[in-house]
């Protein structure tokens, strides 16, 4: 298995924007879906892949638990989720069903979070092909739902920073994640003043923060966001912070 400190640089940014409709693709390999969940009560869940490439691919799976402390995001070792297989070969045009297994009980309140990683075991180099092989990899995000029925709380503010940007920051006060994939902030009488797109995961009980260069000058009015989020689209006023 790979260590997680090793996954912990490329891995774990390389799904965390994707909407969970869309396939993920990692070299020559795909995986669907790419947000796992798993309702209170399930104890398993799976997904496809499929090698869509011109050679046999080998993957190896890895888990760890997710959290996120001051806008981070950190994992570590967990033996609360078992994976089969763990290892496997698919065959140019071939697919592997991988299942995932939860060896604990749902949390009775909150969601609990973990990340399922991907990860290409490259072929031996041949002698006298030049060349580096690059291992390849997926991070999926997996969610546990509690016995208790769980959302998110989100509760925007809005703030000038020195140089005139717009910092942005979200809290999410409810007991389950969200992904915010784009926003827009509006004057009040509906201008458009800036624009993002962070596809950023906020989980329960944590903040994030972006800073946002304005289309035109902001002066602390109120603000309107909409968004576009795991849970749907949403429209908020924005707390002007002085």
């Amino acid at each position: 298995m790979f260590p997680i400190r090793q996954l912990l640089g490329t891995a774990f940014g390389l799904m965390i924007g994707l909407a969970a409709a869309m396939p993920a693709m990692a070299g020559s390999f795909s995986a669907n879906p790419v947000r796992l969940t798993l309702p209170a009560g399930a104890n398993s869940t799976s997904l496809v892949l499929e090698n869509r490439g011109d050679k046999p691919v080998v993957v190896q799976a890895s888990t760890a638990s997710w959290r996120q402390q001051d806008g981070r995001d950190l994992l570590a070792e967990t033996e609360d989720l078992i994976v089969s297989p763990p290892i496997f070969t698919i065959p140019v045009g071939g697919s592997q069903t991988v299942r995932v297994g939860l060896m604990r009980a749902a949390d009775p309140t909150r969601e609990v979070t973990y990340r399922l990683f991907l990860q290409e075991v490259p072929p031996p180099p041949v002698d006298g092909e030049p060349g580096v092989a690059v291992a390849l990899q997926l991070a999926l995000p997996l969610f546990v739902q509690p016995v208790a029925k769980a959302s998110p709380r989100l509760a925007w503010q809005a703030r000038t920073g020195a140089d005139g940007a717009i910092e942005l920051s979200l809290a999410n006060e409810g007991t389950a994640h969200v992904q915010v994939v784009d926003a827009r902030l509006a004057g009040p009488d509906g201008t458009l003043i800036a624009e993002l797109s962070p596809r950023a995961y906020v989980l329960q009980g944590q903040s994030r923060s972006w800073r946002v260069t304005p289309l035109r000058p902001w002066t602390g009015e109120a603000l309107r966001l909409t968004a576009r989020t795991s849970g749907g689209d949403i429209s908020a006023q924005v707390a002007p912070v002085r």
